[in-house]
């Protein structure tokens, strides 16, 4: 197959062979056909003398990508997700066409074997059994969380590792990045603590809610409000900069601060140091 590639006509591991499956060729054997996928028009002739073509390195750039392995026991197929590739080398990571009489197939929307944040997938089993094995190590983001959903609409959770039993009926998936939602109020710690000159306040809501913070001096004393109104269900953040509610600096010093909201309220303390 290096001779192939290294004439500049076919795309990188753009050869496959088939047995039922396809499947990436990395030699080409008298009497087989192969699907290629071409950058432009041209001929390659193959003589005995090509055997000692120079390999050329394949770069993978899904090598420390999230995967997913479709198997139905007697063939399987790799998934990546969670990475996208350079501008250029998508075609690098497509696959043939699929036929009617194929005994297994697995892919992305558009022929491909990858996507980066969310995608559709499609099967094609002729076994009676299915299973997917997963691996995520790319994490999907702050309060974010990796979820495959069948056709049949039952939702998956990945993360870390794992496998799954799929009904060998399976025809599709979607796998999406989804918010986590919080199912509890709660205030945290902020950070940094002790902090010069802003510090962090995040809470959470597990549904919208009138929401108030404010801070509060040793004495009792209410300095500035930072949050005073409704806000929607879910993961929040605001910043103090270590200012009155006139833009006037205060002085080193602990302080309070509290959450106010309809079903819940807390007060956790915080340390300014200049």
């Amino acid at each position: 197959a290096d001779v192939l590639y290294n004439s500049g006509l076919l795309v990188t591991g753009g050869i496959y062979g088939y047995d039922g499956s396809y499947m990436n060729a990395e030699t080409i054997d008298p009497g087989m056909g192969y699907w290629v996928r071409a950058l432009a028009d041209g001929d390659i002739t193959l003589s005995s003398s090509d055997v000692s073509a120079k390999s050329i390195d394949m770069l993978n750039y899904l090598s420390d990508a999230n995967t997913l392995e479709l198997s139905n026991g007697t063939h399987s197929t790799t998934l990546y997700f969670g990475k996208d590739v350079p501008e250029g080398e998508a075609l690098n990571y497509s696959l043939p066409p699929t036929f009617p009489q194929m005994a297994f197939d697995a892919r992305f929307t558009d022929n491909m074997k990858y996507i980066q944040d969310a995608g559709e997938i499609s099967v094609i089993n002729t076994n009676s059994r299915l299973t997917l094995n997963y691996s995520v190590n790319l994490d999907p983001g702050e309060h974010l969380e990796w979820l495959l959903t069948t056709n049949s609409g039952k939702e998956h959770i990945l993360n870390g590792t794992g496998e799954i039993t799929l009904p060998p009926e399976t025809k599709g998936m979607s796998l999406e990045k989804r918010a986590i939602f919080p199912d509890v109020y709660a205030l945290h710690q902020n950070y940094p603590n002790p902090f010069n000159p802003v510090t962090k306040i995040t809470y959470q809501l597990p549904e919208e809610s009138y929401v108030a913070i404010t801070i509060y001096n040793l004495a009792g004393q209410k300095v500035t409000t930072l949050v005073d109104g409704r806000r929607s269900g879910g993961f929040h953040a605001v910043d103090w900069y270590g200012k009155k509610s006139n833009g006037e600096s205060v002085v080193s010093g602990l302080y309070f601060f509290r959450i106010e909201t309809e079903n819940f309220s807390k007060t956790l303390k915080m340390l300014l140091l200049k």
